[in-house]
């Protein structure tokens, strides 16, 4: 079966998923209740591995039964976290990061042990993965963590965006400028930014239509716009403007505003209509990691990092968290360092 074609699968069934999901088992967390059973669950999904399924596994295998590698921790599980689910994790995939001795035919054998598919390749380029599983997590994890050849096991955690102050006198205070402030004008005397310097805002995306942004919004020179080729190579079509990682396109329009707010923050344009940025000269590259209800996973947040670093972005800002202490943030932050990129959080 062809992407195309498991996408399209994807997509038309993504309702019906969420709608089973959902009805069945709401919540996800690290101390879940006791699986819902379903008659003969288990007997639709052999692989191999002796550890329970979870709830949400048993729902969704008695609803459809088996479904190709990736759709339930990709596209599933961004369906249920959009749908308003209360779930903290991925529901159907851990974040793997395996020794660099490691073996193919050893991760094969850790994976068939907790019922496991490497969805795609590595997030970082580093070893990590997001291993699909629809066996208990929790026990997965255990397995995971006794094997010599991984490095880090944990949660596809959820993350959100952060709480941006929305009070009517907001312009009145200290930041930009007064005695407080960061003295703004007294930098913009000496630059207003360089045009060379690409910011990454890894957030809900940014509208890239908006006058005080449009000016500045990054545009990717080795890709020609909507031929529907990967013109420069990297892996993302038609990738103009940056990459929306909740709805796998090219498309990182914001759908909920805090992005675009960060956006202007860092590079409003100075064009005498609403606000101007702190370096309204350098430019944004819109990385959408973040859904329309604020949430999203970890998992995507590495691959936002991931792109935002190999398309030449020299900075990024995360205004996001949740999760906890997570090796995969920790693998994100030395990800920037090897690479000379300053991670803004």
């Amino acid at each position: 079966m062809n992407g195309a074609t498991t996408r399209g699968i994807a997509r038309g069934l993504k309702g019906l998923l969420t709608t089973a999901v959902l009805s069945m088992v709401v919540t996800v967390a690290p101390l879940a209740a006791e699986p819902i059973a379903q008659p003969n669950a288990a007997s639709l999904y052999e692989d191999g591995s002796v550890l329970p399924l979870s709830a949400h596994g048993e729902a969704l295998l008695g609803f459809l039964g088996p479904l190709p590698t990736g759709l339930a921790s990709d596209d599933l599980a961004k369906a249920v976290l959009a749908a308003g689910s209360s779930t903290e994790r991925n529901p159907f995939g851990l974040l793997v990061r395996f020794t660099e001795s490691a073996s193919a035919v050893e991760v094969v054998e850790v994976l068939g042990a907790v019922g496991g598919s490497l969805t795609g390749p590595s997030l970082d380029g580093a070893g990590l993965y997001l291993v699909e599983t629809l066996r208990d997590l929790d026990a997965a994890l255990v397995v995971l963590g006794r094997s010599p050849v991984v490095k880090w096991a944990g949660p596809d955690a959820v993350l959100s965006v952060a709480d941006l102050p929305s009070d009517p006198r907001l312009d009145e205070l200290w930041g930009l400028t007064g005695a407080n402030g960061i003295d703004a004008p007294g930098a913009w005397a000496h630059s207003l930014g360089d045009p060379s310097v690409v910011v990454a805002v890894i957030d809900t995306g940014v509208d890239l239509d908006h006058p005080d942004l449009a000016a500045n919004i990054w545009t990717n020179s080795g890709e020609i716009a909507g031929n529907g080729i990967d013109d420069d190579g990297n892996g993302y079509i038609d990738d103009l403007h940056g990459w929306d990682f909740v709805n796998d396109d090219s498309d990182p329009n914001d759908d909920h505003n805090h992005g675009t707010h960060v956006a202007g923050t860092i590079a409003g344009v100075a064009n005498d209509i609403g606000v101007v940025g702190v370096a309204p000269g350098v430019q944004i590259m819109a990385l959408k990691f973040l859904s329309a209800s604020g949430g999203g996973y970890s998992s995507d947040a590495v691959s936002a990092l991931s792109y935002a670093i190999a398309n030449g972005a020299s900075i990024s800002n995360n205004s996001w968290g949740g999760g906890g202490s997570s090796g995969a943030m920790s693998g994100m932050l030395d990800q920037a360092a090897t690479a000379d990129h300053l991670f803004v959080a």
